[in-house]
């Protein structure tokens, strides 16, 4: 496996775990914090891991992987895709 291989591995299951871990804290937050505030950490947070990651995008880029017309998403899927999310924190935060 290369060490690029390794990296993409990593982060990848780092991201699932943050990922797993945001909800039961949110839930738990919702006793002490409004749900709009709420919703404004998610969005920090969400903001502070893209710009490290724009930081950080020299040290774990591949530097051989060519990027094609077809490996981008269209405008209508990521419409479809961040109306999904959307409702989808809406219906976690009023639970």
């Amino acid at each position: 496996m290369s060490e690029n291989q390794s990296k993409a591995i990593f982060l990848s299951i780092l991201a699932a775990a943050l990922y797993a871990v945001s909800t039961p804290v949110s839930k738990y937050m919702l006793n002490m914090v409004p749900p709009t505030m709420i919703a404004a950490f998610l969005y920090l947070g969400a903001g502070l891991g893209v710009g490290a990651m724009m930081l950080l995008r020299n040290r774990f880029r591949v530097r051989h992987y060519k990027t094609r017309r077809e490996d981008f998403i269209s405008k209508t899927d990521n419409i479809v895709l961040n109306t999904y999310i959307t409702l989808q924190q809406k219906k976690m935060i009023n639970l």
